[in-house]
């Protein structure tokens, strides 16, 4: 209720995780000039240390029980920024991506068209709210006339038996997940038992090729979509159902949805040809409108799309290296950079090496990310 009531209010909005280091948290409230603090009585003691104008929604609504209700006109415009993501950032700073009404109003109903939600369907939030594709799990219902279904873990302790309880519970037909977490959730399913489930989004990460067969084997009449996108291009930007392509192999991320425009360039900016490799360049009416405070990285980032007809149109460079296949899907090979994915988190080594720095007297760092026998 909060959430809506900001948006409504043209004000921006931005999330932070309980979870994470004060010290981040701290950083990114006062690189975004934050004036007012939204939370609930139970994460008080996760806040960091702020002079922040500080209210526990819960505690308000408790005491506004009995009042009468009040209607609120919507003050934003399509140009207002509604919120700003923040991702992990190179110089040990978060980056905060800045996206308009316009951009997720448009996102949310492209969405809608290629996962047909209806409105008595409920979309289950799990996804912790920092994490941009938490904005669908809470805006995405109220945009299709669908349900949200809450679950009590303000701390998104993301426990794979809690979760299929509370989708049995209550009757949750959609859920987001990461590759990882549907192996998880896969692996405490009973073959026996019955899921009201009709479709599972998935994204963050590369589909590995395995789950397809197993997510068959456990749920064969579910709808498995997944979806690819940062940030920057709002969430969403290519989509594939792997269980319908014959062809589908782990690193495939499908077509583009009809409000973007992908381009693979080689280093001159130049198209390449079919099934060589190069970075993938994102267009289209919805992207994001930069970073905050960041002029001189929304300049190297946010390029003019000389592909496009329409004046002013921009293209996001990603650093994401893919090829197109014959069958015109995409598929993923791998950064451009050092930066990885962990449980479709994008970790910047550079952020983990800043700070580092700060703390000890070791004259250089190098962090990389390696695989565990136990999580892959």
């Amino acid at each position: 209720m909060g959430i809506l009531a900001a948006l409504k209010t043209g004000a921006t909005v931005l999330f932070l995780n309980a979870k994470e280091p004060q010290e981040r948290n701290k950083l990114i409230l006062e690189k975004a000039d934050v004036k007012m603090i939204l939370t609930e009585e139970a994460l008080m003691e996760y806040l960091p240390t702020s002079d922040k104008y500080i209210i526990a929604v819960d505690s308000i609504l408790a005491a506004a029980e009995d009042s009468d209700t009040y209607h609120l006109e919507s003050m934003a415009l399509p140009q207002s920024i509604a919120y700003i993501a923040f991702t992990s950032g190179s110089t040990g700073i978060p980056k905060g991506v800045k996206v308009t009404h316009k951009a997720i109003c448009s996102q949310l109903v492209e969405r809608k068209n290629h996962v047909k939600i209806h409105s008595h369907d409920r979309i289950l939030h799990t996804v912790v709210p920092n994490f941009d594709i938490a904005i669908w799990e809470l805006l995405g219902p109220f945009t299709y006339g669908a349900s949200i279904v809450l679950s009590n873990d303000n701390t998104f302790t993301w426990d794979p038996r809690s979760i299929l309880k509370l989708i049995v519970q209550f009757k949750a037909t959609y859920i987001q997940l990461t590759p990882t977490q549907l192996g998880l959730l896969l692996d405490n399913m009973d073959v026996q038992s019955h899921y009201p489930l009709k479709c599972i989004i998935c994204g963050g990460e590369v589909l590995p090729e395995d789950m397809k067969e197993k997510f068959y084997q456990k749920i064969p009449d579910v709808d498995l979509v997944h979806m690819y996108g940062p940030a920057e291009a709002v969430i969403d930007t290519t989509f594939c159902r792997p269980l319908l392509d014959i062809n589908y192999s782990s690193g495939h991320i499908g077509k583009p949805l009809s409000n973007k425009s992908v381009y693979i360039l080689d280093e001159n900016r130049e198209h390449v040809n079919t099934g060589t490799p190069g970075e993938l360049y994102i267009g289209g009416e919805v992207l994001a409108e930069g970073y905050l405070g960041e002029p001189e990285l929304t300049k190297q980032r946010f390029l003019p799309d000389s592909f496009s007809k329409v004046p002013g149109a921009k293209m996001y460079k990603s650093g994401d290296r893919v090829r197109c296949l014959p069958s015109g899907s995409l598929e993923f090979l791998g950064r451009m950079d050092d930066q990885v994915k962990i449980n479709g988190v994008r970790i910047e080594p550079g952020e983990i090496e800043s700070v580092l720095k700060r703390y000890t007297t070791i004259e250089h760092i190098r962090v990389v990310a390696r695989k565990s026998k136990k999580y892959g």
